[in-house]
């Protein structure tokens, strides 16, 4: 009986056939696999399952390791129990991803599950071309099936969210270039800004000095209506629209859309 199973080896004047006797190669596998210690022979195992990333067949890997992996022996048990391996059902081996997929197809069905997104290090090692289908369906697809974000500036790990390519519009070349040509000020100007037209204080606490020097007028103030009773107050509330003055809107009332 061979590792797989009982074969016909019948025998004549006493002597076994040929047919029954092992090969030389198959001899030297026994011989070299039964000397590695049983750490050893795992993590050949192992590393050769994460490198293809595919289900492989027992005799490819006997072929590839030079070791016998049957089945019922000390390294077909520890295998079948250890937590990064996966035994198919058609008795192929693979390598055990946080998700199971062989494909495109599978990736983009997982994505679309997700709202918090995936972090493109957990699938990685799902199947062998993970990396490239990534890459291709976030960059190099117009538009996109995924889209693929970093939490902040400093970090390295990327998120992919599932896309809808059906909420794309087309946009022409004159928008395009009316919204690069807006000119969005620096910040210290827009801080200058608020301060002459007293809706940021200066750090010394003091308010709108530049506007007092250059004669400007500080925005009106409005008078609350006096409450009385609990929580009444008479704090003035000053205008901060005042990018409005001159257009003929009344800033001292609530807007009311026109009936």
């Amino acid at each position: 009986m061979n590792k797989y199973g009982p074969t016909d080896a019948g025998t004549k004047h006493g002597t076994q056939s040929s047919a029954a006797q092992p090969s030389r190669s198959e001899k030297d596998m026994s011989s070299t696999s039964s000397m590695e210690p049983l750490g050893v022979r795992i993590h050949k195992v192992l590393r050769y399952l994460k490198r293809e990333l595919r289900p492989v067949a027992p005799d490819e890997i006997e072929q590839a390791l030079q070791l016998e992996l049957q089945r019922g022996s000390e390294l077909w048990s520890n295998l079948v129990a250890n937590p990064r391996v996966l035994l198919e059902s058609d008795g192929h081996w693979r390598w055990r991803s946080k998700y199971y997929l062989r494909n495109r197809d599978d990736l983009l069905n997982l994505l679309k599950q997700t709202t918090d997104g995936i972090p493109v290090s957990e699938l990685l090692d799902s199947y062998k071309d993970a990396l490239r289908d990534i890459h291709q369906l976030a960059y190099e697809r117009r538009p996109p099936l995924i889209l693929a974000f970093r939490p902040s500036d400093h970090a390295k790990e990327v998120i992919l969210f599932p896309n809808d390519p059906a909420l794309y519009a087309d946009i022409s070349d004159q928008v395009r270039k009316l919204w690069q040509s807006i000119h969005v000020p620096d910040r210290s100007v827009v801080y200058d800004y608020l301060v002459q037209h007293g809706l940021k204080r200066n750090p010394d606490g003091k308010e709108a000095l530049a506007a007092l020097a250059s004669g400007m007028q500080r925005p009106p103030l409005l008078k609350r209506r006096v409450r009385t009773g609990a929580g009444s107050s008479s704090r003035r509330i000053r205008l901060t629209n005042v990018h409005l003055e001159g257009t003929g809107i009344d800033l001292s009332r609530d807007y009311e859309p026109p009936s």
